[in-house]
């Protein structure tokens, strides 16, 4: 015989303005059998709703049945409604009460009273209607009668009788506005233009204004203009000039070049007599016998190895360069062409003509190889966009893809591509969704290799640290298994990232762990952190803080206080998880479902809060990073509305 205990909880699905939600509201209850161990597996529950606590002389008002409901360690949930349709009539009796019975079995006693919340599928259809109300107008039967100034526009019938006599004349009127006030007269204030007039004559006759009041400088002296400023520093250092450069660095100026013409002077001049600039005083070297025009660099580098050259090319590269092939002539070759360096060009042109012919009539940045092409490997540039222009057969190699990619005459494809992945489409419309949203920060996690990217096109890409088990399958394509042996850390703070102290959102797609092994009395200290800024300030972290095993969301306050918010979910699961600012309110959602407190503070804001993922920032002997996956961590700079936060 089984001995069941039922706690039970609701969330109501339906607002009096939201009609379109359906008439259900949630439950969640604990089953355990007759040794009090809790029940695992899966159960068929039959929901009871009775005008009566006591089951003598009790009606049944409604009943429904939920089949093969999971029972996850004595916890079981269920949305009441779900199967058969809640009727809002129902619930304009005084009194209703719950209750269940679990596989064919008795009903569980006692029955529980249903309050306000599930009462509130009334609010539906107004009833009545105590005090005063604020409509835009009134009609009846289709028909205006009240407009929305206020005035009465149905049938006159019975609301005005015939005219009466004129009334006693009313009080009077209450005072009129302030008028303008007059020109000042002499002795008093003066107006903004006058004030104005004033400022723009510093120092002088009758202005009633003088500047050395205000900085206790002589303002005579002061140049007045533009051209008075310039003048006055193109003499630097002159007699009267009022600017002395020596003041400002110590050292005296009448010996400085004073003009561009003065500087390149000396410049071609080097180590000459009294150029003023030796180049021995900057490299060491003796100036005297250097090239000192781009002619004399052309002609040595045409005289390699020649006698007084002074350039050796055997000493640039080790090889006998007497033996190379010179660029001021034409090559040529009859037979194979064999390259075992590199060949540097900005595209490789395959023909089938059968020669080889680099630059016949003039130098180009182009090969045309006719024949076929020996190398022992082939390096082509990574790039991020295809080339302008494309010819068919081109070919390179992108970055962003990481494959190579040939134009086939209409379009860029992938060469030796795998099949199509049936889950990209889905991958695909994920991402499309979050960026839709406007994401400031965006890391999906799915990097086999290099870099955790931000997909954002904000350039924020991440490091992996420790030994993340990577492109492991996640719940929407690959992601980032943590596994208590690594973390992320990313460029990046909330401070850079959110720029609205009062509207901002964090979402993330996570794996629970199996068992919480984090128990802890704030949620900051448990040290698997889904993501946390440095010294903790902000994050989401899973574990039993509480009593509660699920989800823990926080924003710190103030310093040393924080608002937090927990939500209980089952271990092993995936979960959609959003930390979010909105306005004066803090909240926190799993799979959609959320709650919010008061936040009358903004979001406490300092300098090094670095944006991490995985674990704990400020402390490396903390608890351990994050035991299972993460992936699509995105970083909004502005509130999430809750349809947002579920099309995700």
């Amino acid at each position: 015989m089984k001995s069941l205990l039922i706690s039970t909880a609701f969330l109501l699905c339906l607002a009096s303005y939201g009609l379109a939600l359906p008439n259900q509201f949630a439950q969640s209850g604990y089953l355990t059998d007759a040794r009090n161990a809790p029940i695992q597996g899966a159960v068929n529950i039959r929901v009871l709703i009775h005008d009566r606590e006591s089951p003598r002389n009790a009606e049944l008002l409604f009943e429904e049945l939920h089949q093969n409901v999971e029972v996850e360690s004595g916890w079981y949930f269920i949305h009441v409604g779900a199967n058969r349709n809640l009727s809002n009539d129902l619930f304009l009796r005084d009194g209703l009460f719950f209750s269940v019975a679990v596989d064919g079995g008795q009903e569980i006693l006692p029955r529980i009273s249903l309050g306000q919340v599930p009462a509130a599928f009334i609010s539906n259809v107004a009833l009545n209607v105590i005090g005063d109300i604020e409509p835009r107008s009134v009609s009846i039967g289709g028909q205006v009668v009240i407009d929305s100034t206020g005035r009465w526009v149905g049938a006159p019938a019975g609301l005005a009788g015939p005219v009466g006599p004129p009334g006693p004349p009313g009080p009077a009127g209450p005072r009129g506005a302030q008028g303008p006030a007059g020109e000042a007269g002499i002795g008093g204030s003066d107006t903004a233009a006058q004030v104005l007039d004033k400022l723009r004559t510093v120092d002088g006759q009758g202005s009633r204004i003088d500047a050395d009041l205000l900085d206790g400088f002589d303002s005579t002296d002061f140049p007045r203009t533009a051209a008075q400023v310039l003048q006055r520093v193109r003499t630097v250092d002159g007699s009267g000039s009022g600017i002395d450069a020596d003041r400002l660095d110590g050292i005296d100026s009448t010996q400085f070049v004073q003009t561009a013409e003065h500087v390149r002077d000396r410049l071609r001049t080097i180590d000459g007599e009294g150029s003023g600039v030796d180049a021995d005083r900057l490299d060491g070297l003796d100036s005297r016998d250097f090239v000192r025009t781009g002619d004399d660099i052309i002609d040595r580098i045409r005289e390699v190895d020649g006698t007084d050259s002074r350039l050796d090319a055997d000493r640039i590269d080790g090889l006998d360069s007497s033996q190379f092939m010179r660029t001021d002539q034409n090559t040529g070759t009859l037979g194979n062409l064999s390259v075992s360096g590199a060949v540097t060009a900005s595209h490789v042109r395959l023909r089938a003509e059968g020669t080889l012919a680099v630059g016949l009539d003039q130098a180009r940045a182009e090969v045309d190889v006719n024949g076929r092409v020996r190398a022992k490997s082939l390096v082509l540039i990574p790039q991020e966009n295809p080339p302008a222009d494309p010819a068919a057969g081109q070919m390179y190699y992108d970055s962003a893809e990481r494959t190579l990619k040939v134009f086939n005459g209409d379009e860029w494809v992938a060469l030796g591509a795998a099949p199509p992945d049936p889950n990209q489409a889905r991958i695909q419309d994920y991402t499309d969704r979050i960026r839709g949203h406007g994401p400031v920060a965006y890391w999906r996690l799915d990097d086999a290799a290099g870099p955790a990217l931000d997909s954002s096109g904000a350039g924020h890409h991440g490091r992996y640290e420790g030994n993340v088990i990577r492109a492991v399958e996640g719940a929407i394509g690959p992601g980032a298994n943590f596994n208590e042996a690594g973390y992320i850390d990313t460029p990046v703070g909330l401070n850079d990232l959110i720029r609205n102290e009062t509207r901002a959102a964090v979402t993330a797609v996570i794996r629970l762990p199996n068992d919480y092994t984090q128990v802890h009395d704030r949620p900051f200290r448990s040290g698997h952190h889904v993501w946390s800024t440095w010294a903790y300030w902000q994050g989401v972290s899973v574990g039993q803080i509480g009593g509660i095993s699920g989800v823990h969301f926080w924003s710190f306050y103030n310093g040393s206080n924080e608002y937090r918010i927990s939500i209980a979910a089952r271990g092993g699961t995936w979960a959609h998880v959003a930390w979010v600012y909105r306005g004066n309110q803090f909240c926190g959602y799993v799979n959609g479902l959320g709650q919010c407190v008061n936040a009358p503070l903004p979001i406490e804001r300092s300098v090094n809060r670095l944006f991490n993922i995985g674990r704990y920032h400020q402390d490396q002997t903390f608890p351990p990073p994050y035991p299972s996956v993460i992936q699509h961590v995105a970083v909004f700079n502005q509130s999430l509305t809750i349809e947002q936060i579920r099309e995700q």
